[in-house]
C-alpha cells in the first residue's frame, strides 16, 4: 500500500465531532438526525483537518452530509466574521444534470434551516449561496452567478470543463478550496471520469495551492486505486495523501437466490415465464416497495407490461405502481433512469389539500399537522377492515395547478390532485381510480367510523352498516369540478399503501418514486437473472433499506442452469464482501486532445509544464512524452493531407522554444464550447434488405458488434448482415440459419473477470468432489449449506456439473481448465471454447482465434461470444486444432486483434467517437449541426487516410479503447500467459455430434430473442435429451 494513502480507522464520538462544529450546526444536527453514522464519524473529522477523503458506503448512510457538514461549518465561521467573500469555495461534481431535487434535500434545505437557527441565536442573517451550472442553466442564471457568485457550485464534468475556460466565470474559481466528486464509482471507469480528472488537475494548477478533494462512492474496489484516481500525483511523482473511509459493509445484508421451478432444465418457456411472474408477484405483495432490475431494456418493458396486466386483472393492487429500473451497456442511460426515479418522473403526484383531515388512532387530524409518531388507520384489502398503521413521513409542496373537488351524495368532499387515487367498486370488483378518471355515478369507498365530523344528508351513517361486511361502505359521487390548488400534502408509505382522508379511502404517496423522495426508501430489490458482478449486486441490493440499521434485502430470480450457478456463486461472494475490481481507463489520447485545446484557451504553455500537469492525473501518470507530443502535433495541423478533409489546426506549437498556445481568436473557443465532452451521440440505424425493402431500425451499439455474415432477428425474422453505409445497413433474409447474435447483446452487461474466476473455482471444487468419489448427497448438502440455496437448487447444480463431468470424462471447464470441443452438424463445424473468463476477455480471445482460423481454412468464421466461452463456426471440414491453438500467444494477441479489427463496424464506429472527442470531426460548428449519419461518413473517409500514418494518435486511441475498455486484453494476455506456464490446462475433445451440457447456452445464444424463446427452450430440451441418451449409451449415468 502507498504510504500516502491510508485508511481512516478511528470512529470519533458524537461529543468529539460536536466539539469541532459551531453551536447552531450542532443544534440543527441533533434535532434533525440525533447521532452520526459510521462513515460520518470517520469522515467529518478528517475533512475538518483539511485531508483528502474518499468515502465508500451504501445508500442511506449519510455520505453527502459527511462531505458537506464540516465544509458548511467553515463557511459559516467565515460568514460570522464577515469574511465570506463573493467567490466560489466549493465545487460539487455529479454525473447527472438533474441535480436540483437531490441538492434541495441534501444541501439547500439544511442550509435554510441552519440560517434560521443562526438568526434566532443572534448571529445575524448568515447566507451561504448555492447554484447549479449545467448545460440546462439559462444565460440569465449564468449572468446572475457572475454578479453574485455562489459559494457552492454544483455542476457536471462537462460543464465544469467549460467553466474553467470561460473568461469571466473562470476567475471565480481562483480561490476554490474544496472539490467534491459524487458517484465516483460511476465516473472513474469511464472517459467522463478521465475528463473530470484532468479538469481537477487544471483547477489545482490554476488555484496555485492544493485542493481538498472528497470522493463519494457506493460499494467499489479496490479503494486504493479509486483514491489514487481522486487525488492524483504531486509534483514529486508520489500519490497525494488521502484518507479512505471504508464503510462499504455498514448495513446488514440478505441475498437469496430463487429458482422458480424445481427442475428448470425440463420446463417450457411458458412454464418458466409463468413461474417467474408468480414469484415476482408474491414478492411484490409481501413488500411495501420493490425495485426490479433486469439486464436489458427490452426485458424491462416486457416485465412492466406483464406485471401491470397481472395487477390490473386482480382488481385490487394498483397497476400504475409497477415500474422497473433497467440496466444497459450505457451507464448514462442507467443513471438517467435512476435520476428519474429520484425525481419522481416515473410516478404521478398523489396529494390532497393541506386542510384535509386524516383518520388517526387519536381521531381526525389535519394532514399538514401530522407528525411521524401519529398512527393512522389503513384499510386491509384482504378483509376490508380498518387497522392501525405507521407511515414514513408527511410531504408538503407548492403545486400551483389543476385539481378537483370531489363530493358524494352523503356530503363527503375532498380537494385533490388529478392523480390522487380512490378505492372504487365497479361490477363487484375493487379497483383504484384517479380523480381524473372518476365520474359522477361512480361509487367510492368511505370509511365507516364514528365521530367523523361529517353529517350525512339523509340521516345517520348507522343505517349503512349492512352495506358492508368490513369497515367501509360505498357512496356515490354526485359532484366533480375543476379547482386550482396552490399547496398539496400527502402521507408517504403507510404499511398497507392507503389511508383515510376526509372519509375517503385513498392511495398514499408511493415512497421514492414521487415528489423527489430519495430512491433509498425501497425495502426489497429483485434482480431478474445475474447482475454479472459482485459489486453491481451489492450496489443494487444496497438500494433497499434506506436507513443505516435497515436490512438491505435482495432476491435473485434465475432463468436457467447457468444462471443458477452464476447467481449462487455471486450471492455468496457478495455476502463475503469479495468485490470485483473496477477498471480505470489510462492514457486516453482523445480526451487529452480536448484538454490541450482547453488549456491553450487559457494561456500560452510551456510544453514541459503542460506535460507534467497532465501526468499528475492518475489516468495519465504513465503517459509517454512521445504520445503527448503526437497529440500536440496533430492539433497543430502537422498532417497536411487532413486539411483537404477540413481538419484544421486548433493550436500552434513551437517545439524549438518548447511552447504552445491557441490558434485563432474566437473560432477555437467556440469549437471547444460546442463540442467538448466525452459522451458520443448514438443513432438509430436503418435496416433495409438487398431488395430495397425497409425493415426497421437497430441501435448503433448493436451494429458495432456485427460483422458481415452475422445472423440476427428483427421483427420475428432472421437476417444476415451484408454491409453498412453511414447510418444505414443492408441485410439479406435467410431461413434455417442459426442467429449468431441476439438483438439485446449490446445492452447486456458482461460478466466481470473476477466474478468469472469465482464461478470457475466453484465448478472446479464440485468436479473435484465428484472425482474423489464423494457421495452425491454430501455434495448436495455442501452446496446447499455453503452457498445458502434450497436443496432442490443445490441438486440442480450438482446434476448439471455431474452431466458435464461424465460427458467430458472428468474435464469440467473452470478457472484452471479450458475445454475445447468440436460439435459437428450437417453442414457446419462448431469449435467450442469453454473459457469461463467473462465476455470482455472472451471477445478478445474469440477474435484472435477466429482470425487465425480464417487464415487456416480460408473461409469466413462466424463467432458467437458469451460470458462462459465462445463458438467458432465454419463449413464442416477437418481442422488442425493444434495449429490453431499454437498460433495465438500472449505476445501476438494484440497484433492479431488489430488485424482482425480492420474493416469492422466496431473500428469504424469507435473511430468516429474518438475523432469527435479529439475535435477531428465537429458535430457543431458555427450555425450548423451535423447528423450522426454525416459524421460517420466523414469519419470513415478520415479513417482511410489516417490508417496510412504511423501511430496517428486518434487511431491509436481507437485501438486502445477497443482492446482495453470494450474488450479486456490485459486479462486475455494473463489467461494466455497462464496457459504457456502450464497453470491453465487446455483439453481438446474429439469431434462428436452431441455438444456437452455447458455448450448448449453458447450454441443457442442467438435464439435468446423473445420471439424465439419457445424455439430456444425446445432446442435446449432436445439437446439435453441427446446428452442423456449419450450418457446412457456409455452406461455411466
Amino acid at each position: 500500500m502507498s504510504n500516502e494513502i491510508t485508511f481512516a480507522e478511528e470512529e470519533y464520538s458524537d461529543r468529539e465531532i460536536f466539539s469541532l462544529l459551531r453551536p447552531y450546526i450542532v443544534e440543527w444536527f441533533k434535532s434533525k438526525y440525533g447521532t452520526f453514522t459510521p462513515p460520518q464519524r470517520k469522515a467529518i473529522p478528517e475533512i475538518k483537518k483539511g485531508n483528502n477523503v474518499l468515502i465508500s458506503s451504501p445508500t442511506g448512510t449519510g455520505k453527502t452530509l459527511a462531505a458537506f457538514l464540516g465544509i458548511l461549518d467553515d463557511l459559516f465561521r467565515l460568514a460570522e466574521k464577515d469574511e465570506l467573500e463573493d467567490k466560489i469555495y466549493v465545487v460539487y461534481v455529479s454525473p447527472l444534470r438533474a441535480l436540483n431535487n437531490d441538492m434541495r434535500r441534501n444541501l439547500i434545505e439544511p442550509l435554510s434551516e441552519i440560517e434560521k437557527l443562526c438568526e434566532n441565536q443572534g448571529y445575524g442573517r448568515l447566507k451561504i449561496r448555492v447554484a447549479v451550472r449545467t448545460s440546462d442553466t439559462s444565460p440569465y442564471e449564468k449572468q446572475k452567478m457572475l454578479k453574485k457568485p455562489p459559494h457552492i457550485l454544483i455542476t457536471t464534468p462537462e460543464s465544469f470543463a467549460i467553466a474553467l475556460v470561460a473568461p469571466r466565470f473562470g476567475k471565480l474559481l481562483k480561490d476554490v478550496r474544496w472539490v467534491i466528486v459524487d458517484e465516483i464509482h460511476e465516473l472513474c471507469s469511464s472517459k467522463r471520469g478521465v475528463h473530470l480528472s484532468l479538469s481537477i488537475e487544471r483547477l489545482e494548477h490554476y488555484v496555485g495551492k492544493p485542493l481538498i478533494r472528497i470522493g463519494l462512492s457506493a460499494t467499489i474496489a479496490p479503494l486504493i486505486e479509486v483514491a489514487k484516481f481522486l487525488v492524483g500525483y504531486d509534483s514529486s511523482n508520489k500519490p497525494r495523501k488521502c484518507r479512505i473511509v471504508d464503510a462499504r459493509f455498514a448495513k446488514p445484508l440478505r441475498i437469496k437466490v430463487i429458482s422458480p421451478l424445481r427442475d428448470i432444465v425440463y420446463a417450457s418457456a411458458e412454464e418458466i415465464n409463468e413461474a417467474i411472474y408468480s414469484t415476482l408477484v408474491k414478492i411484490i405483495n409481501e413488500h411495501r416497495t420493490t425495485l426490479v432490475f433486469t439486464n436489458t431494456r427490452s426485458a424491462t418493458e416486457r416485465v412492466v407490461y406483464k406485471l401491470r396486466k397481472i395487477f390490473k386483472s386482480n382488481g385490487v393492487l394498483d397497476a400504475d405502481l409497477i415500474e422497473a429500473h433497467h440496466s444497459s451497456l450505457s451507464r448514462n442511460i442507467r443513471l438517467a433512469v435512476e435520476e428519474k426515479l429520484k425525481q419522481g418522473l416515473l410516478k404521478s403526484v398523489v396529494c390532497v389539500s393541506p386542510d384535509s383531515m386524516v383518520l388517526t388512532i387519536n381521531g381526525w387530524k389535519k394532514i399538514k399537522e401530522m407528525q411521524r409518531h401519529d398512527g393512522v388507520y389503513c384499510l386491509d384489502l384482504k378483509d376490508l377492515k380498518l387497522k392501525p398503521s405507521s407511515f414514513d413521513r408527511t410531504l408538503a409542496r407548492d403545486y400551483q395547478g389543476k385539481g378537483y373537488l370531489i363530493e358524494t351524495s352523503l356530503g363527503y368532499n375532498i380537494k385533490c390532485t388529478p392523480d390522487h387515487k380512490f378505492l372504487v367498486l365497479k361490477d363487484n370488483k375493487l379497483s383504484w381510480k384517479t380523480a381524473e378518471e372518476l365520474n359522477t355515478g361512480d361509487h367510492v369507498a368511505i370509511a365507516r367510523t364514528v365521530n367523523t365530523g361529517f353529517k350525512g344528508k339523509h340521516g345517520g351513517l348507522t343505517t349503512l352498516k349492512t352495506l358492508s361486511l368490513g369497515d367501509i361502505f360505498f357512496d356515490e359521487i354526485v359532484k366533480k369540478e375543476i379547482i386550482n390548488l396552490n399547496e398539496v400534502c400527502s402521507l408517504v408509505n403507510t404499511s398497507m399503501g392507503n389511508y383515510v382522508v376526509n372519509g375517503f379511502v385513498c392511495k398514499n404517496c408511493s415512497t421514492s418514486l414521487e415528489l423527489g423522495i430519495d430512491i433509498g426508501y425501497i425495502d426489497v430489490v429483485v434482480l431478474l437473472s445475474s447482475p454479472k458482478s459482485v459489486s453491481r449486486l451489492l450496489q443494487r441490493v444496497g438500494r433497499s433499506g434506506h436507513k443505516l440499521r435497515n436490512l438491505s434485502k435482495g432476491f435473485l430470480i434465475v432463468v436457467d442452469r447457468d444462471d443458477l450457478v452464476e447467481c449462487t456463486v455471486l450471492a455468496k461472494a457478495a455476502l463475503e464482501r469479495k468485490i470485483d475490481n473496477v477498471r480505470i481507463p489510462k492514457n486516453a489520447l482523445d480526451v487529452l486532445a480536448q484538454h490541450i485545446v482547453g488549456m491553450a484557451l487559457e494561456k500560452k504553455w510551456k510544453i514541459k509544464e503542460a506535460y507534467e500537469l497532465v501526468k499528475r492525473s492518475y489516468n495519465y501518470h504513465n503517459l509517454s512524452f512521445d504520445d503527448f507530443m503526437s497529440v500536440l502535433r496533430y492539433l497543430s495541423g502537422a498532417y497536411e493531407e487532413l486539411k483537404s478533409m477540413k481538419v484544421y489546426a486548433k493550436i500552434w506549437v513551437d517545439e524549438e522554444e518548447g511552447v504552445f498556445g491557441r490558434r485563432g481568436r474566437g473560432k477555437t473557443r467556440m469549437i471547444y464550447y460546442m463540442n467538448s465532452g466525452t459522451i458520443p451521440d448514438e443513432a438509430k440505424i436503418t435496416v433495409i434488405t438487398d431488395k430495397g425493402k425497409y425493415l426497421g431500425t437497430i441501435d448503433e451499439q448493436f451494429l458495432q458488434i456485427l460483422v458481415p455474415g452475422d445472423v440476427f432477428v428483427l421483427g420475428g425474422r432472421t437476417y444476415k448482415f451484408v454491409r453498412s453505409y453511414g447510418s444505414l445497413i443492408l441485410v439479406r433474409e435467410v431461413e434455417g440459419e442459426r442467429p449468431t447474435v441476439p438483438s439485446w447483446f449490446s445492452e447486456m452487461l458482461p460478466l466481470s473477470y473476477d466474478s468469472a474466476l469465482l464461478i470457475g473455482r466453484f465448478r472446479r471444487t464440485i468436479a473435484k468432489m465428484i472425482d474423489e468419489g464423494v457421495k452425491s448427497s454430501r455434495i448436495i448438502d455442501y452446496i446447499a449449506e455453503t452457498y445458502n440455496v434450497e436443496r432442490k437448487d443445490a441438486e440442480s447444480i450438482y446434476k448439471y456439473i455431474l452431466e458435464e463431468y461424465l460427458f467430458t470424462e472428468g474435464n469440467v471447464p473452470g478457472d484452471d481448465l479450458i475445454l475445447v470441443e468440436v460439435y459437428d452438424e450437417a453442414y457446419r463445424r462448431n469449435i467450442i471454447f469453454h473459457t469461463l473468463y467473462g465476455r470482455r476477455v472472451n471477445d478478445a480471445l474469440s477474435r484472435a482465434y477466429g482470425y487465425v482460423l480464417s487464415k487456416i481454412v480460408s473461409e469466413n468464421v462466424k463467432i458467437t461470444v458469451t460470458d462462459n466461452g465462445f463458438v467458432l463456426t465454419i463449413p464442416r471440414r477437418n481442422t488442425d486444432l493444434k495449429k490453431l491453438l499454437a498460433e495465438v500467444s500472449s505476445k501476438n494477441i494484440a497484433s492479431l486483434l488489430k488485424n482482425a479489427l480492420k474493416n469492422t463496424e466496431l473500428l469504424r464506429r469507435r473511430f468516429r467517437h474518438c475523432a469527435e472527442r479529439a475535435f477531428m470531426i465537429l458535430k457543431r460548428y458555427m450555425d450548423t449541426e451535423k447528423s450522426v449519419h454525416r459524421l460517420q461518413l466523414s469519419a470513415q473517409n478520415l479513417l482511410k487516410i489516417v490508417e496510412t500514418y504511423k501511430d496517428f494518435p486518434v487511431l491509436k486511441e481507437t485501438y486502445r479503447e477497443i482492446l482495453e475498455d470494450f474488450m479486456d486484453i490485459g486479462n486475455a494476455i494473463n489467461v494466455l500467459k497462464n496457459i504457456e506456464k502450464g497453470r491453465i490446462k487446455v483439453k481438446v475433445l474429439s469431434p462428436r455430434n452431441v455438444p456437452s451440457p455447458f455448450a448448449h447456452n453458447m450454441l443457442l445464444q442467438g435464439y435468446s430473442d423473445i420471439v424465439l424463446m419457445e424455439d430456444r427452450r425446445t432446442m435446449l430440451l432436445k439437446l439435453h435429451k441427446r446428452v442423456m441418451e449419450y450418457l446412457k449409451l456409455r452406461s455411466n449415468y
